[in-house]
């Protein structure tokens, strides 16, 4: 599993919780180094945050879906800094540009 978060902690958190539970944690703090590992390593899941400093989770999302080996991957995106105006403002738009 690639687990995907600028926040030091939460990559932490969600390692210890996961690999509790018997994943295989592979982590990224940036979106472009969640690409190329993307690249070395096969991932059965994606957790995402929204919310990155270098690329976005929509850009990210994007640039995995155009990989032929992840473009099936399964992506959860994850994120506590979304709020709701941002949701009714920009929702449609992020989920367009992960289904595509």
């Amino acid at each position: 599993m690639l687990v995907i978060d600028d926040e030091e902690d939460v990559l932490n958190v969600l390692e210890k919780r996961l690999s509790g539970q018997g994943y295989v944690i592979l982590k990224a703090s940036k979106g472009r180094e969640a690409v190329e590992i993307d690249k070395k390593e096969i991932s059965n899941l994606i957790v995402l945050d929204i919310l990155m400093p270098d690329m976005d989770g929509g850009d990210i999302t994007q640039a995995l879906k155009k990989d032929e080996m992840a473009k099936d991957i399964p992506v959860i995106l994850l994120s506590c800094l979304y709020t709701k105006k941002d949701e009714a403002e920009k929702g449609h738009l992020a989920g367009k540009n992960f289904l595509s």
